[in-house]
């Protein structure tokens, strides 16, 4: 899931920022290589496709020849992964009980199974953006987990990430629907800017969604405060500035 998060957010060049091993499990380097148009399943590559679009599901007719051009997209980017990562086998799932196994395998599949397997390793990390993945990692296996949001928050404090790039990383996660844990001020004013200040378009309603029932308290003042001053600071157009400070 973190790599479909990265591929989402423009970010896979974020991982070599990091400086640490990529281990990607046997069947995640399989599952790649499906998307990158290596191997083929068997399964129709053209048709009817569904998507997100305009805050609603719509049908998109996929030819053959655009199917192509995404698997050469497709390629271009993940190869940025399959260049660096470690791809590990995981003989842990294959020796374990088929009782266990088999619901594993059938929430996860097999190439999600295996990561949490390989990361409950000394050492290792989680990085999945799944909660019900990372539930599991952590109160069955022991494992360590992480995710998009901290691991951006984690390239900042060690300035390998700018402040903007970080801001714009996790503002399109709010766009996605991801759940953000921290909303901060210049990500509220960059989801703002980015639904050209309309509260009902995303990333902006899903970055009001948290403060809707809020109770006035102290605390209410200093965050609305942060964020004005965030405005002040980011908008120089006052026109611009006005409507969220409003």
């Amino acid at each position: 899931s973190a790599i479909a998060t990265l591929f989402l957010c423009g970010a896979l060049d974020l991982i070599p920022k990091l400086n640490l091993p990529i281990i990607i499990s046997q069947g995640c380097a399989e599952e790649l290589d499906r998307i990158m148009g290596k191997t083929h399943d068997g399964s129709p590559r053209a048709g009817l496709h569904f998507a997100w679009q305009d805050e609603k599901i719509v049908g998109i007719q996929v030819t053959e020849q655009l199917q192509a051009e995404r698997d050469e997209y497709f390629a271009k980017q993940l190869e940025k992964i399959r260049a660096i990562a470690v791809v590990e086998p995981c003989r842990e799932l294959s020796s374990m009980d088929e009782e266990t196994k088999k619901p594993l395998v059938a929430i996860f599949g097999r190439h999600g199974a295996q990561s949490i397997l390989l990361a409950k390793k000394p050492g290792r990390v989680l990085w999945s953006d799944d909660f019900v993945q990372s539930s599991i990692a952590v109160k069955e296996y022991g494992a360590r987990v992480a995710w998009t949001e901290l691991v951006v928050a984690n390239l900042e404090t060690k300035g390998l990430v700018t402040r903007k790039e970080a801001v714009a990383a996790v503002t399109t996660l709010l766009g996605y629907r991801y759940e953000v844990l921290i909303i901060t001020p210049a990500i509220f004013v960059e989801s703002a800017r980015r639904a050209g200040w309309d509260k009902r378009i995303s990333p902006f309603s899903e970055a009001l969604a948290p403060f809707v029932n809020l109770r006035v308290t102290e605390n209410i003042f200093a965050i609305i405060g942060g964020i004005a001053s965030e405005a002040i600071r980011e908008v120089a157009d006052n026109k611009e500035r006005a409507p969220i400070i409003r």
